[in-house]
């Protein structure tokens, strides 16, 4: 899996001073956020499971913040390995603490400017980034998933969902309005799916759990 030594720009949409203050609190109110829902790790491990992943595969953790989402797919891996790349140094720290074992890597890195070489990877996976980034910016993130994915490689996106209906609408609007901004509840009246079939993925499958809060979304790449 060859890498790039590219030094990497911050996008203006982008503010490391914000995450270095919420790396802070990020996994205690995510926690707390989820107990309702049966537990963060839980969810997350359903999710993770979605991916079928094995233990030789290589695996893209995009946006991985603090590594949750990273420290469950690692155990999956222990003949593979798991790379974590997001844009804040200090949710990395955080990070490279949650998860230590031979076989994972975090690194620094914009999603729309990835540094790996061209079909590296068996999965890419993403829980709770894309919404954070402009829909131009993440068209060509999503490109970039493309790129580094193996001839049949697989995707795998868990993020917000705006539902139909009372209550679950109300419920989700409001926290992402408190706790997000302007770009995720763009990101979240909008198609995702549709955004990740356009990046040139093959759309598989879009579930809607909780009440239609979140989606998941699956995807792969031509063999």
């Amino acid at each position: 899996m060859a890498e790039t030594t590219s030094p990497v720009k911050t996008p203006e949409y982008y503010s490391v001073s914000f995450w270095r203050r919420w790396s802070r609190l990020y996994d205690r109110v995510v926690t707390i956020s989820f107990l309702p829902f049966g537990g963060e790790k839980r969810f997350r491990q359903n999710f993770v499971n979605m991916a079928g992943i094995k233990s030789s595969d290589r695996v893209l953790d995009i946006c991985c913040g603090t590594g949750s989402t990273t420290a469950i797919i690692a155990p999956e891996v222990d003949q593979g390995h798991v790379t974590g790349v997001d844009l804040s140094p200090d949710m990395l720290a955080v990070a490279r603490k949650k998860v230590v074992a031979s076989w994972v890597s975090f690194q620094l890195a914009s999603v729309d400017s990835l540094p790996f070489s061209d079909n590296s990877f068996n999965h890419v996976i993403c829980s709770y980034g894309l919404h954070e980034i402009p829909k131009d910016i993440r068209a060509a993130a999503l490109k970039e998933v493309l790129r580094v994915l193996k001839p049949g490689g697989k995707f795998l996106t868990l993020d917000y969902h705006l539902p139909r209906y009372f209550p679950a609408r109300q419920t989700i609007g409001a926290f992402v309005r408190v706790f997000e901004h302007d770009i995720a509840y763009k990101m979240m009246r909008g198609e995702l799916a549709a955004e990740v079939a356009a990046a040139g993925l093959n759309l598989q499958e879009k579930k809607t759990p909780l009440g239609g809060m979140f989606q998941i979304i699956s995807a792969d790449k031509d063999r």
